[in-house]
């Protein structure tokens, strides 16, 4: 390369002219060498420019767009001031960010083209153009009264550098993957001619690529293949890749929609060229790179520090549990039993919410307890409501991390990807600080918006080693030769691309300038010269493209019209571990059976028998739904934390409802109680009486929000006002008991009870009556295995003569019974629950005693098998039963059924 200066378009370039010349050199048998001076074209402005010691100052992205923002807000803020007619303008309601993004954008189009602002009133103008020369005019203002320059200016101020001798002039210089020179840099090209400069472009733009045409590819190996969708396409790439490469080769996957397809590509890579990659606990290195980075906000690490410093006082419980679990901080890499036992406790409140002050509470003053060192460091951030300057604030997250051992400490030694994310972070928070001159002083929330704004934009690229196989985005592939080369997503929707002209540029005007993506034939022409280059880069190229992309049909792109479409893809062999597993499905392997019981442990059998289990009922229902829930549930007590949709939900206002009847019933005991009440007007004064006393003992989740505690009573009152209607229907009867507590022994197995309410008829008849807040389904009382056995259950206990379900729910209230057809009914008319006629032979109805015992007959074998270690996963109703399970992690009765192995996702 001599003392020839070589500028790439791209850094991507840059690193692979690097690479080869690096390779070049060892095959010569070179041990050191210069580097050579090979350059991305804007880094090397920009230093130049660095060179001329100027008194400005060149502005970052985030510091220019935060200008265009600042400009567009404040010119919105002046139009609604003037809008005679009091209606908010429609530029009040775009997206401010958005807007000040493709202004920039346009901007750097007005410099690259070298097209004067005063130039745009030549042609016909929009509304939007129209705002955009005033935007222009002040952002020109902005720079000139700042001593700023923009970056879309660089290559003009070292031109001017140049001419007044304070810049040298390169001897020689060659510019590498320029597919178009731009107005501005032929400006430079010229001056540097001018001058005796040596200008070499490779290629040169104003070369005729040949075109696509059959003839002119007789010495290529050139295919083309559809496959059924995406993912298909992508796990034949990989079968392709891993069948091809054997370590030397430089493989290329080109893509021009990348961003679409780079999960899933990176996945069937990974799977393919190294199956053991996919287990957890494997770290492995393979030999491909993907040229597009993620947003940096998207780094676990990143997600973490945004969490921490955007925390408020009240917090999402899950928030909370994710920072304290968090790895990227010192509690969540140690103090594992206190972090399980903290997390058991805030989960048992069921509170979505919760306050930092209130947790605090729950520690000692004396606690060194990681997880209090954050609740505290969190309450001092809160408590901070200073305006700042975004350096203060950037000087004072950083602080606050630093304290909470986010990447810093001697208890974890740190990865390259780690490091690396840490400097871009450290670079995001510089940009924060860089806004001081543009901002001024915010808030909290203000600084974290910014920064979160920041870290969304900054593109993360692990910097690793040149890797053999590479895939690239079209305008990364610029300049690059592979030995085999795959070009995915060839569909008609992809190339030509659409077209995304920017709106503040005049459309006759970017039509004439032919700008870029400003119309269809501008996208072909584009497209047309990426698929000659590419076929020129590679002796050995397949074209593929998906039938399908979720619910839309794609064809072939008709630039590839010339190469007939293959049918038969010989490169079918995969190397997945989930394709060898299913392969074994074939041999003879040894066969394993679970076993159907765990017999119960002496301790558990005193718990049983003597003891009592608490849960009741439960123990019985669930051992009905599935043996292995009641064995999960109630012998390897394993709790279930969900968190609800909401603070109060129909849990809690079933709790609300229970205690309120319980209070007005140990008052008021009779039906003639109730008449008496209802007679004089009373009734509703004394359900407002019992309801804000249930309140005050059942729950204390709303107490502080007093529109809603209103709202909740009044809802409350009204559905028990209209329950009580129903009671008032019924024949004579006398509440003898409610919430009692009864203990009963099914099968040698204990149970605690707690029975809703016992009523007595004037015969002395028993009643047992249990309230539900939500659907009922009292059928099941009379199916083979009885689904919900809780009544049926008393019975044993109790022998009654009726049982009900009290319905009491919004638009559903009315009373679900069965009773002795030998018995008056003490329920209204109606409300009997009928038995099936197949069933109530065999169950020998109309007797009452033949139906206790038919109950009796189908408990006890539940009781029997949750006594004896029952734990077959025998879910009553497949879907419904498991929909409503919390142990599918335990049983992974999914995997049963899945047509998909878990282990590759």
């Amino acid at each position: 390369m001599g003392d020839t200066l070589t500028f790439t378009v791209n850094h991507r370039l840059a690193r692979y002219l690097f690479c080869n010349h690096s390779e070049q050199q060892i095959k010569s048998g070179k041990k050191a060498w210069e580097t050579p001076p090979i350059h991305e074209i804007k880094s090397w402005f920009k230093s130049q420019w660095l060179l001329l010691n100027s008194d400005r100052y060149l502005l970052s992205e985030t510091q220019s767009i935060k200008i265009w923002e600042t400009i567009i807000k404040n010119s919105s803020e002046k139009q609604q001031q003037t809008n005679q007619q009091g209606l908010t303008n429609q530029w009040n309601l775009l997206n401010k960010y958005s807007a000040a993004k493709r202004a920039s954008e346009a901007y750097s189009l007005l410099k690259e083209f070298q097209i004067r602002i005063q130039k745009l009133s030549d042609y016909p103008l929009s509304e939007e153009n129209e705002l955009f020369i005033k935007w222009v005019q002040k952002f020109d203002e902005f720079l000139d009264q700042n001593k700023a320059i923009s970056s879309a200016s660089l290559i003009d101020e070292v031109c001017k550098g140049m001419k007044n001798n304070q810049i040298l002039i390169p001897e020689s210089i060659e510019l590498q993957g320029f597919e178009e020179i731009t107005p501005q840099l032929q400006t430079w090209l010229d001056f540097l001619i001018s001058k005796k400069s040596r200008i070499t472009l490779t290629p040169d733009p104003n070369d005729n690529l040949p075109s696509l045409i059959k003839e002119a590819l007789p010495d290529k190996s050139v295919n083309i293949y559809s496959f059924n969708d995406l993912k298909d396409e992508s796990k034949n790439c990989a079968n392709w890749v891993r069948s091809i490469f054997e370590g030397d080769q430089k493989v290329g996957i080109v893509v021009p929609d990348l961003e679409n397809y780079r999960r899933i590509l990176h996945k069937e890579l990974f799977s393919n060229l190294d199956p053991q990659s996919i287990f957890p606990f494997e770290k492995r290195d393979v030999p491909f790179e993907i040229s597009l980075g993620t947003p940096l906000s998207k780094e676990g690490m990143i997600q973490t520090a945004l969490e921490i410093i955007s925390a408020q006082r009240n917090i999402p419980v899950d928030k909370l549990l994710h920072i304290v679990n968090s790895p990227h901080i010192k509690s969540g890499r140690s103090d594992e039993d206190n972090r399980n036992e903290f997390e058991t406790r805030i989960l048992k409140e069921g509170f979505l919410t919760t306050n930092l002050e209130q947790i605090k509470k729950q520690f000692t003053e004396e606690s060194s307890s990681e997880i209090k060192k954050v609740i505290d460091l969190l309450i001092d951030l809160t408590r901070n409501n200073l305006n700042q300057t975004p350096s203060l604030w950037a000087k004072f997250f950083s602080t606050l991390l630093k304290n909470l051992g986010w990447i810093f400490g001697s208890d974890k030694s740190f990865s390259s990807h780690e490091i690396q994310c840490l400097s871009s972070w450290n670079e995001c928070l510089d940009d924060l600080a860089s806004l001081d001159m543009f901002s001024g002083k915010m808030t909290r929330d203000e600084a974290i918006k910014e920064l979160q704004q920041i870290t969304s934009n900054k593109l993360f690229q692990i910097k690793t080693k040149e890797q053999s196989i590479q895939i690239l985005g079209l305008l990364e592939s610029v300049g690059m030769t592979f030995d085999y080369l795959w070009v995915m997503g060839c569909h008609s929707e992809c190339m030509p691309a659409q077209p995304n002209p920017n709106p503040f540029i005049p459309i006759d005007l970017r039509k004439k300038l032919n700008l870029p993506h400003s119309n269809s034939e501008r996208e072909l022409q584009f497209a047309e010269r990426a698929l000659s280059r590419l076929v020129a880069s590679s002796q050995n190229i397949i074209f593929s493209y998906p039938k399908r992309d979720k619910d839309n049909e794609k064809q072939v792109t008709p630039l590839l019209d010339c190469i007939p479409t293959s049918t038969e893809f010989p490169y079918k062999k995969s190397h997945r571990l989930r394709d060898h597993i299913s392969s074994l499905g074939q041999k003879k392997l040894e066969l394993w059976k679970d076993e159907s019981k765990i017999p119960p442990s002496d301790y558990e059998i005193e718990e049983f028998t003597n003891n009592g289990l608490r849960a009741g009922y439960k123990v019985i229902k669930n051992q009905a739904d599935c043996s292995f829930k009641a064995f999960a549930s109630h012998r390897l007590q394993a709790d279930i934390f969900e968190l609800s949709v909401s603070d109060y939900d129909s849990r809690h206002r079933g709790i609300l409802i229970h205690k309120a009847l319980q209070l007005f019933w140990d008052k008021h005991r009779t039906l003639n109680a109730l008449q008496s009440l209802d007679s004089t007007n009373t009734l509703r004064n004394e359900l407002e009486r019992v309801i804000n006393k249930a309140m005050q003992v059942a729950t204390d989740r709303i107490k502080n929000q007093h529109h809603f505690k209103t709202m909740e009573q009044e809802r409350t009152i009204s559905l028990l006002i209209g329950w009580m209607e129903q009671e008032l229907r019924r024949n004579e009867f006398e509440v003898k008991h409610v919430e009692k507590n009864e203990v009963i022994i099914i099968k040698n197995l204990k149970l605690n009870l707690r029975i809703d309410r016992i009523d007595i008829t004037p015969e002395g008849k028993i009643i047992l009556i249990d309230y539900k807040t939500g659907s009922i389904n009292s059928n099941s009382w009379f199916k083979d295995q009885i689904q919900d056995p809780q009544l049926p259950l008393y019975t044993l206990k109790l022998s009654p003569n009726a049982i009900a379900f009290a319905n009491i729910s919004q638009d559903n209230l009315k009373w679900r019974s069965i009773y002795d057809p030998t018995i008056p009914n003490p329920f209204p008319p109606n409300s009997n629950v009928r038995i099936p006629a197949e069933m109530q032979v065999e169950i020998g109805w109309p007797s009452w005693n033949n139906l206790l015992r038919y109950w009796e007959n189908k408990l006890n074998p539940l009781a029997e098998g949750f006594t004896k270690g029952q734990i077959q996963i025998n879910p009553i109703k497949k879907n419904e039963t498991c929909r409503n399970c919390g142990y599918s992690m335990l049983c992974r009765i999914a995997e049963n059924t899945s047509n998909e192995n878990n282990l590759e996702n």
